[in-house]
């Protein structure tokens, strides 16, 4: 093998089968002669006509007012003041806290010369306490105490404890009620 023949087998065993392709590729989409350079007369376009843009309106300087932040701290100066921001608003009143649940059975009352008293129980706690009228209990106020009942009040709301009373030989634990009265 000479000349070009000889260039082209080496370059075929180089770059394999994907390198032939390329060849192919090139020598079938390459045009065959030089595409012609145009002429300067070919190559002049008229020039559109450019718009000319909107004139703004003239600047005009804001109120002197709406500078205060810069006229009390002027930039750019040794004795500028820090930023300080307004307060805060305060916080909205807290509602007052629900009342307590209060959960209790009178054991016994206690009507003496000296003084009414009630034997209460409270529930989920083991034993009895004793209460006399105007004593705070878990913020229910002891209001009355009369022969069958214990008048407990809170706010607005009243609970009534009635005594047990036995039934046929068998003993009750007593009964309650509550009410809310207008404020």
């Amino acid at each position: 093998m000479t000349g070009s023949w000889c260039i082209l087998a080496r370059f075929l065993m180089v770059a394999g089968p994907l390198g032939a392709s390329a060849l192919v590729y090139g020598a079938v989409t390459l045009p065959a002669a030089p595409a012609p350079v145009p002429t300067a007369a070919e190559t002049v376009r008229p020039v559109k006509a450019v718009e000319e843009p909107a004139i703004p309106a003239p600047f005009r300087l804001a109120a002197l007012r709406s500078f205060g932040d810069m006229v009390e701290r002027p930039m750019f100066t040794l004795t500028r003041r820090p930023y300080v921001a307004d307060a805060p608003p305060p916080p909205p009143p807290a509602a007052a806290p629900p009342q307590p649940e209060f959960r209790a059975v009178v054991k016994a009352i206690i009507l003496a010369q000296d003084g009414r008293m009630s034997l209460i129980g409270r529930t989920g706690q083991k034993g009895t306490q004793l209460v006399t009228e105007g004593e705070d209990v878990d913020g229910w106020t002891v209001s009355s105490i009369t022969q069958d009942a214990v008048l407990f009040r809170a706010g607005t709301r009243e609970l009534r404890l009635y005594a047990a009373q036995p039934v046929q030989g068998a003993v009750t634990w007593g009964t309650s009620q509550e009410t809310t009265s207008a404020p």
